[in-house]
């Protein structure tokens, strides 16, 4: 028969108080107290663990300091206010450097431009009104180079390539010494054998400058074409008129029309004389990509009397400032007709257009 079930107040206590640590103060842990405990008793160990102790509050003595902290700063601020002001202007000296950062990372439109146009070599009457033309969201890079462009473009004035004609013609080249007049006739005399097939006679009108004639001469040798020398306006017309060629390309000396009775001087009316006739009459003036904007003034009125038909601008692969490409346009009002970019004869000429010329015009700038 089995024993009868004994009220939980009457069943005899077992100690369930947990094992001091072994080792002394300091030494065992507080898990072992727990496991012991429950090693006496039928629950879980968790059961038998301390509770922990809930998060208390911040100290009162903390937040006392941190006023204590606040009264004093205000207390500064009232008794010293020149550090203050100090300071404050330190943090607003910061504040402008920071804003100067960022315009200089997204400049205006008006600082890129000026800095587009230096680059360019542009000056005079090429960047006339251009600040108002050019307007572009502060920071669009893209917008500002294509509003850039289409204000160059409208100044940009280009005439066909010189040889394109196929009628009889007297092409000469006329410009300030040193510019490459006699490397550019010898260039189109040979583009005009080999790519157009045309006859060619060149004639030169440089008695003036040492070694002149042997230098056209060597080219005229090697292309195989004749040679005439006029050393005053009526040889000039006879050897245009007596060539036997499609066209007649004419060397200058690059002095100005008022030094003595230069041969030059019949370039203004070398279509109207009877002997000439038919031909057509093209000048071309050559001017450096590099020359500024005075020069270019200068240089416009100095040759004006031969009345220039077209531009020739020279010595492109000279100058990373070509803004003589613009300059000589605006000044004479004449449209540029070919380009030269380097030595070579006859690879470094070529047609003008305003892709190329723009090209030119728009240096890469941040």
């Amino acid at each position: 028969m089995s024993e009868p079930i004994q009220p939980v107040s009457e069943r005899p206590r077992r100690g369930y108080r947990a094992a001091p640590a072994r080792g002394g103060p300091g030494v065992g842990d507080a898990t072992d107290g727990v496991h012991a405990a429950a090693a006496l008793g039928p629950f879980a160990p968790g059961a038998y663990a301390e509770p922990e102790p809930a998060a208390s509050e911040p100290a009162l003595g903390d937040l006392q300091r941190d006023l204590r902290a606040i009264r004093i700063q205000v207390a500064r601020a009232a008794l010293h206010p020149g550090e203050v002001r100090d300071e404050l202007a330190r943090l607003r000296q910061a504040v402008e450097r920071i804003e100067a950062n960022a315009t200089a990372a997204a400049p205006s439109a008006s600082g890129r431009l000026r800095r587009m146009l230096e680059a360019a070599g542009l000056e005079g009457r090429a960047v006339a009104g251009l600040a108002r033309e050019v307007q572009a969201p502060r920071g669009d890079r893209d917008a500002f180079r294509s509003a850039y462009r289409d204000a160059i473009a409208r100044r940009i004035r280009v005439r066909p390539w010189p040889l394109a004609s196929t009628e009889r013609q007297v092409v000469a080249v006329v410009g300030p010494p040193g510019v490459g007049k006699t490397t550019t006739v010898a260039k189109l005399a040979a583009r005009a054998l080999f790519e157009h097939d045309r006859r060619v006679a060149l004639v030169t009108c440089d008695t003036y400058r040492v070694g002149a004639i042997d230098h056209i001469w060597r080219y005229a040798s090697l292309l195989g074409v004749e040679l005439s020398v006029a050393r005053d306006a009526r040889e000039l017309r006879e050897a245009v008129a007596s060539a036997r060629a499609d066209i007649v390309l004419v060397d200058t000396t690059g002095r100005g029309p008022t030094e003595g009775d230069s041969a030059e001087g019949a370039l203004a009316t070398l279509a109207d004389h009877p002997a000439a006739a038919p031909i057509e009459r093209r000048v071309l003036l050559c001017l450096p990509a590099e020359v500024r904007a005075v020069d270019a003034e200068a240089l416009v009125t100095q040759f004006a009397p031969y009345k220039p038909t077209e531009l020739v601008v020279t010595k492109l692969d000279l100058t990373r400032s070509p803004g003589g490409l613009l300059h000589g346009m605006l000044a004479s009002g004449l449209a540029v007709s070919a380009i030269c970019v380097g030595q070579r004869v006859p690879e470094d000429i070529q047609p003008a257009t305003a892709g190329v010329i723009l090209d030119q015009l728009t240096p890469k700038i941040p």
